[in-house]
């Protein structure tokens, strides 16, 4: 451990021109198998998928889903493959797609809406908070037919602080000798304080769920096809589990999408940093009703 850096990935890559291309490194009592070639990765994330098939064991990720009871971090077992099965069949159709057609018309709307106010009075416009409010809107509408609270993305700031704590160094992790210093650092009490809030909402709009459930099947969300899966014998807890895999994995994708794609952007080529910097400073005018909507889509 002595010899991680600040930047672990950028570490493990010296380590590997060193030490070859497949390393097992022993971070405290864990092992770790570190594969530095992409030939290498396919071979074991494709090939050799079934050897290889369970998620690392992480503190902060076992509270978050509900004791690894979702799709991302359940071991390879029976109700693994029945909860696979569930998302595949009744989520990820193209029927079911296709009926959230019209939630994704709206929100892009109020996308293009939001833009054109923000050109129209000069304003800068943060993109990045944009497409995480549209996307935290899109994934609460198709899964439990709400938008956030007052309209804010307050569930896709917590989506981003699950995926920035489960990312966060744990004594646990790695010597459970050593967990108590979770404590210390505060790690544990921030986790416990997001998972809470979390829990809060989802059994807010659960119960919300209970009491008007939707009768006809083009009209419920995903939530309501989980309450009516009495075959898998889903638990509550396992509701909320899978409900996290959808919120996580939704909205923070996308907005490392657009974080990633604005930055591979701008840095494409000196060039085009020449040319930004020598017009940085101008600005361009827009009028109201300058852009239209394809205009706006492409230029999101």
């Amino acid at each position: 451990m002595h010899q991680l850096g600040e930047f672990s990935h950028n570490s493990f890559l010296d380590l590997s021109r060193k030490y070859g291309k497949i390393l097992l490194v022993h971070l405290a009592k864990s092992p770790w198998v570190i594969i530095s070639s992409p030939d290498i990765a396919r071979e074991i994330m494709k090939t050799h998928d079934n050897e290889f098939p369970n998620r690392p064991v992480l503190t902060a990720a076992n509270v978050f889903f509900y004791g690894y009871t979702d799709v991302s971090f359940a071991p390879n077992s029976e109700y693994w493959r029945q909860v696979r099965k569930l998302f595949v069949q009744e989520l990820l159709n193209v029927r079911r797609i296709r009926s959230f057609k019209y939630v994704s018309e709206e929100e892009m709307a109020l996308v293009i809406e939001n833009i054109s106010c923000s050109c129209s009075s000069q304003t800068p416009v943060n993109l990045s908070e944009i497409v995480l409010t549209f996307t935290n809107n899109l994934v609460c509408r198709c899964s439990i037919s709400a938008k956030s609270e007052e309209g804010n993305s307050r569930f896709g700031e917590l989506s981003r602080e699950v995926v920035t704590l489960m990312s966060t160094f744990s004594f646990q992790d790695f010597s459970p000798a050593l967990g108590w210093i979770d404590s210390l650092t505060g790690l544990r009490k921030k986790v416990r304080s997001v998972y809470q809030e979390i829990d809060t909402y989802f059994e807010k709009v659960m119960e919300e769920h209970v009491s008007k459930s939707q009768q006809d099947d083009s009209k419920k969300d995903f939530l309501d096809l989980l309450h009516g899966q009495v075959e898998y014998n889903i638990s509550r807890d396992n509701i909320k589990a899978l409900l996290m895999d959808i919120f996580v994995g939704g909205t923070e994708t996308a907005h490392g999408v657009v974080d990633g794609g604005t930055y591979e952007e701008a840095t494409s080529n000196e060039e085009s940093t020449r040319r930004g910097k020598k017009s940085g400073g101008n600005k361009v005018p827009c009028e109201r009703g300058g852009y239209s909507s394809n205009g706006v889509l492409k230029d999101v």
